[in-house]
């Protein structure tokens, strides 16, 4: 039986949980890793530390004897960091543009920031605005109010790099 070999480090104490179970997952997929190989290579895939603290929260059972779906519940109910959902939205309701920020490093920020905010159906408009409203005043910000509001996002960005690009073009000349 070949051995296996995990293409990221060991879950840790500190460590995105959710992160940590999203790329064994992918390891498991990318490497045909059949259902009954499934627990024992995420109980080998956590530190010993990790692993202490899943069999205590386990005991009388062992983790092996678990299921897949029940160590992962177990590892993210103790690993899982609890941040209350209004205050990431309040950091992204604060976001704005920094001076000498490109518009892709702006619109990337946004984007980032979002994915915590389970915005859920709104999340495309709540990124429109944000790219808009929170961009410096100037040309590009001026650009992108001309537009109709049922621009996409995507459409915006491409608007506003394609305006950043004339702006540098015009600056090296």
């Amino acid at each position: 039986m070949a051995s296996t070999t995990l293409p990221f480090k060991p879950f840790e104490e500190g460590d995105d949980i959710n992160v940590f179970l999203e790329r064994l997952e992918q390891h498991f997929i990318a490497s045909n890793v059949d259902k009954t190989r499934q627990v024992p290579i995420l109980l080998i895939s956590i530190a010993e530390d990790v692993y202490k603290t899943l069999k205590s929260i386990m005991y009388p059972t062992l983790p092996k004897e678990k299921s897949l779906s029940e160590l992962q519940l177990a590892l993210k109910l103790r690993y899982q960091a609890r941040v209350s959902q209004f205050r990431k939205r309040i950091l992204f309701d604060k976001l704005h543009q920094t001076e000498g920020e490109c518009v892709n490093r702006w619109y990337q920020r946004i984007k980032e920031t979002a994915a915590d905010c389970q915005f859920e159906t709104t999340l495309e408009e709540r990124i429109k605005d944000k790219f808009v409203t929170g961009m410096l005043p100037g040309s590009i910000q001026e650009r992108l109010c001309e537009e109709s509001i049922n621009k996409t996002a995507s459409e915006l960005l491409d608007i506003a790099l394609n305006k950043e690009a004339a702006l540098q073009e015009k600056c090296g000349e």
